[in-house]
């Protein structure tokens, strides 16, 4: 997992929120979702498709040109779009 260098005061030093953050190497690893996929999903727009299914794009936080995914984000959206 690879990890940024981020700069907290004293007061804040207890808190790690940037080990929940993956980026898209590591989400490809974990769960199999390939970059160009991922590209694909970070693009696409909430919509209805013909059988009133809902697609949600995949959650995303995009610092400068660095793509990030939280982990806990990315387990909801699989549970959404899991098919029933």
């Amino acid at each position: 997992m690879m990890k940024i260098k981020i700069i907290v005061s004293k007061k804040m030093k207890d808190v790690n929120f940037y080990e929940k953050y993956i980026t898209p190497a590591e989400l490809e690893e974990m769960f199999g979702i390939s970059q160009s996929t991922q590209y694909k999903l970070r693009m696409q727009k909430n919509y209805t498709d013909e059988n009133r299914q809902k697609h949600i794009p995949i959650p995303f936080v995009k610092i400068g040109n660095r793509i990030l995914y939280n982990i806990d984000s990315i387990k909801k959206w699989l549970k959404n779009i899991e098919q029933k």
